[in-house]
Protein backbone atom coordinates (compact mmCIF):
# COMPACT_ATOMS: atom_id res chain seq x y z
CA UNK A 1 0.00 0.00 0.00
CA UNK A 2 1.36 3.22 -1.02
CA UNK A 3 1.62 6.08 1.78
CA UNK A 4 1.31 9.66 1.25
CA UNK A 5 3.33 11.80 3.65
CA UNK A 6 1.41 15.31 4.16
CA UNK A 7 5.20 16.61 5.91
CA UNK A 8 6.35 18.39 2.76
CA UNK A 9 3.64 20.43 2.48
CA UNK A 10 2.49 21.21 5.92
CA UNK A 11 6.06 22.05 6.50
CA UNK A 12 5.87 24.75 3.69
CA UNK A 13 2.55 26.12 4.76
CA UNK A 14 4.15 27.01 8.53
CA UNK A 15 7.25 28.46 6.77
CA UNK A 16 5.12 31.08 5.25
CA UNK A 17 3.21 31.78 7.92
CA UNK A 18 4.81 35.25 9.83
CA UNK A 19 4.79 35.53 13.70
CA UNK A 20 1.62 37.14 15.07
CA UNK A 21 1.59 39.40 18.18
CA UNK A 22 -0.43 41.80 19.87
CA UNK A 23 -0.02 44.86 22.01
CA UNK A 24 -2.63 45.47 25.20
CA UNK A 25 -1.45 48.37 27.40
CA UNK A 26 2.15 48.21 26.52
CA UNK A 27 2.61 44.50 27.16
CA UNK A 28 3.07 42.67 23.88
CA UNK A 29 1.05 39.05 23.73
CA UNK A 30 2.38 36.19 21.13
CA UNK A 31 0.06 34.69 19.52
CA UNK A 32 0.05 31.31 17.20
CA UNK A 33 0.00 31.75 13.60
CA UNK A 34 -2.74 30.28 13.10
CA UNK A 35 -5.92 29.20 14.60
CA UNK A 36 -5.36 25.64 16.37
CA UNK A 37 -7.19 22.91 14.69
CA UNK A 38 -8.95 21.46 17.94
CA UNK A 39 -10.12 25.40 18.93
CA UNK A 40 -11.32 25.45 15.12
CA UNK A 41 -13.20 22.32 15.45
CA UNK A 42 -14.59 23.58 18.50
CA UNK A 43 -15.99 26.90 17.60
CA UNK A 44 -17.19 24.65 14.10
CA UNK A 45 -19.19 22.39 17.11
CA UNK A 46 -21.10 25.47 19.07
CA UNK A 47 -22.05 27.23 15.32
CA UNK A 48 -23.56 23.82 14.54
CA UNK A 49 -25.41 23.62 18.11
CA UNK A 50 -26.97 27.07 17.49
CA UNK A 51 -24.83 28.34 20.18
CA UNK A 52 -25.13 31.98 20.34
CA UNK A 53 -22.97 33.26 23.03
CA UNK A 54 -19.38 31.70 25.02
CA UNK A 55 -19.43 31.27 28.17
CA UNK A 56 -16.57 32.18 30.30
CA UNK A 57 -14.98 28.75 31.17
CA UNK A 58 -14.75 28.48 27.59
CA UNK A 59 -13.24 32.15 27.21
CA UNK A 60 -10.67 30.83 29.62
CA UNK A 61 -10.41 27.75 27.85
CA UNK A 62 -9.46 29.50 24.98
CA UNK A 63 -7.48 31.95 26.00
CA UNK A 64 -5.55 29.80 27.61
CA UNK A 65 -5.10 27.75 24.84
CA UNK A 66 -3.86 30.79 22.16
CA UNK A 67 -1.96 32.63 24.49
CA UNK A 68 -0.60 29.86 27.08
CA UNK A 69 -1.66 30.29 30.45
CA UNK A 70 1.30 32.50 31.49
CA UNK A 71 0.23 35.14 28.78
CA UNK A 72 -3.51 34.67 29.86
CA UNK A 73 -3.31 35.71 33.06
CA UNK A 74 -0.49 38.64 32.37
CA UNK A 75 -3.59 40.08 29.87
CA UNK A 76 -6.23 38.79 32.86
CA UNK A 77 -4.45 41.11 35.22
CA UNK A 78 -4.17 44.67 33.07
CA UNK A 79 -7.28 44.45 31.38
CA UNK A 80 -10.96 45.40 33.11
CA UNK A 81 -13.95 43.40 32.99
CA UNK A 82 -15.13 45.96 29.94
CA UNK A 83 -12.47 45.52 27.89
CA UNK A 84 -12.64 41.48 27.58
CA UNK A 85 -14.35 41.46 24.60
CA UNK A 86 -12.78 44.26 22.59
CA UNK A 87 -9.29 42.33 23.44
CA UNK A 88 -10.91 38.72 22.82
CA UNK A 89 -12.00 40.07 19.48
CA UNK A 90 -8.71 41.67 18.52
CA UNK A 91 -6.82 38.25 19.57
CA UNK A 92 -9.64 35.95 17.67
CA UNK A 93 -9.45 38.33 14.37
CA UNK A 94 -5.24 38.37 14.65
CA UNK A 95 -5.12 34.21 14.66
CA UNK A 96 -8.24 34.00 12.09
CA UNK A 97 -6.84 36.93 9.49
CA UNK A 98 -9.30 37.71 6.75
CA UNK A 99 -11.94 35.39 7.48
CA UNK A 100 -12.93 36.75 10.78
CA UNK A 101 -12.56 40.21 9.96
CA UNK A 102 -15.03 39.84 6.61
CA UNK A 103 -17.34 38.87 8.51
CA UNK A 104 -17.02 41.71 10.71
CA UNK A 105 -16.80 44.45 8.22
CA UNK A 106 -14.87 47.28 8.89
CA UNK A 107 -15.70 47.99 12.16
CA UNK A 108 -13.21 44.19 13.50
CA UNK A 109 -10.64 46.13 11.43
CA UNK A 110 -11.21 49.27 13.06
CA UNK A 111 -11.25 47.73 16.24
CA UNK A 112 -8.04 45.74 15.58
CA UNK A 113 -5.91 48.75 14.31
CA UNK A 114 -7.53 50.68 17.81
CA UNK A 115 -9.23 53.10 15.53
CA UNK A 116 -12.67 54.48 16.82
CA UNK A 117 -15.51 55.67 14.86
Amino acid sequence: MAKKSLTAALEERRKNREQKSIEVLGEEFTLPSSMPASLAVRFIALEAEGTKEIQPSFIIEIGEEILGKEQWSRLMEIISFDEIEIVFEAIMTEIMGEALGEENGTEGEAQKSGDSN
